[in-house]
């Protein structure tokens, strides 16, 4: 049945009904609200399917906001008073876009079919959302003839264009709304304004379609479907439903009270006056160049860096390296290691001072040379046979062999060479 009672310019929210949304009183616009949020089983919707034939075109396959779905369906007048037959209107459909949006597509139909339960399905325009992820699309077209109206938004991943195209990624959802009957508007306004404002002390129920010269003591009940052309002196105390269409001219004085749901997709073009907190987790990508600050950190880090410091650390390392390095430090130590290296240097050190104390085990290959002084402590045990000795020129002999040249003079007991 025709529904004719309604509120002039006032944003109506859906409620749902028949098996859609739908806003059975006409308004400036109608507004699904969540009630459309997810696809199918993902999310899960709400009321599933929401088509007003009842069929359900919603694939099952994927992540719920990570995947396709058509979170939410609006279509309002252009002008801000209520929807009339005859009149073009704007539809805005919220969308969740896979990956960069490019593969998939909004397919927008309307019908003012008198029998809702089968709308007789027109085709209005197919767009490809500008992103993946949260997308809002808009289209425009003109109210037909009659009272009732239903609007389909189809979102599928690739295919052709279709009311309800079954793919796995796909979501199907319907608005249904009435509309002012054009009867209803009057021929002409009145010639003048009243000479003065009312006396009443109460607020009228409805918004006048003009505004008056002077502000009024107190505001009204119901909202205005315009906004102000100013800003009001003091901020409202509680957010509005939907963000506006266009930015401030100027940022707020102070922060929000929450952070926002989504992060922005882009970094600011200059850093904030003040900066938060550090993050408990690390960045996904390291920085392209280093930090300048002159502290060093409190904990290592998970990976080195790909260039050495210019400067040696404060403390040494807890474990030694696994190999040597290919070059011997600039400064070396000023104490000996308390442990000996693992594998004996390849060559013998130049120092012409002996060590103090003598090594627990003798070398594999010994020394050219005899040392020119004894050492200073004994060896704790003797050597396990004695050292070959002979004797030099013209010291005692018996045999030749006394002798280092072997020529011992047997009659003089001494050696000749």
């Amino acid at each position: 049945t025709d529904v004719l009672a309604g509120n002039y310019g006032i944003a109506q929210m859906a409620s749902y009904s028949n098996g859609s949304p739908m806003c059975a009183t006409y308004g400036a616009s109608c507004d699904s609200g969540t009630l459309l949020d997810g696809r199918g089983t993902r999310g899960p919707e709400e009321n599933q399917p929401n088509t007003r034939d009842g069929v359900d075109c919603d694939g099952d396959s994927g992540t719920y906001h990570s995947d396709e779905s058509l979170d939410r369906l609006v279509v309002r007048s252009l002008n801000g008073d209520d929807m009339i037959e005859g009149t073009t209107v704007e539809i805005e459909a919220t969308v969740w876009a896979w990956s960069t949006g490019s593969s998939d597509t909004l397919d927008l139909y309307y019908s003012n079919s008198n029998d809702m339960s089968n709308p007789n399905w027109q085709h209005i325009v197919s767009k490809t959302p500008s992103g993946g992820g949260q997308q809002i699309i808009t289209a425009q077209y003109q109210l037909p003839e009659g009272l009732n109206h239903v609007i389909r938004g189809n979102f599928r991943y690739s295919g052709s264009r279709s009311y309800c195209s079954r793919g796995s990624w796909d979501d199907a959802d319907d608005l249904a709304f009435v509309v002012r009957p054009l009867a209803l508007d009057t021929d002409s306004p009145t010639g003048s304004p009243t000479a003065s404002p009312s006396e009443s002390r109460v607020p009228s129920s409805e918004p006048s379609l003009h505004p008056s010269l002077t502000p009024s003591t107190s505001p009204s009940r119901q909202r205005s479907a315009l906004p102000s052309t100013k800003p009001s002196s003091e901020p409202s105390l509680t957010p509005s439903i939907s963000p506006s269409k266009k930015p401030s001219l100027k940022p707020s004085t102070e922060p929000s009270l929450n952070p926002s749901l989504n992060p922005s997709m882009k970094p600011s073009s200059s850093p904030s006056s003040s900066p938060t907190l550090p993050t408990s987790r690390p960045s996904v990508s390291p920085s392209t160049s280093p930090s300048q600050s002159v502290e060093p950190s409190f904990e290592p880090s998970d990976s080195p860096s790909s260039s050495p410091s210019t400067m040696p650390s404060l403390l040494p390392s807890s474990t030694p390296s696994l190999a040597p390095s290919l070059q011997p430090s600039a400064n070396p130590t000023f104490w000996p290691s308390y442990l000996p290296s693992l594998r004996p240097s390849e060559s013998p050190t130049s120092s012409k001072n002996p060590t103090r104390v003598p090594t627990t085990s003798p070398t594999k290959n010994p020394t050219s040379f005899p040392t020119t002084a004894p050492t200073r402590f004994p060896t704790n045990s003797p050597t396990k046979s004695p050292v070959q000795s002979c004797a030099l020129k013209n010291e005692p002999c018996v045999k030749k062999d006394d002798c280092c040249k072997r020529k011992c003079d047997k009659k003089k007991k001494i050696c000749k060479k």
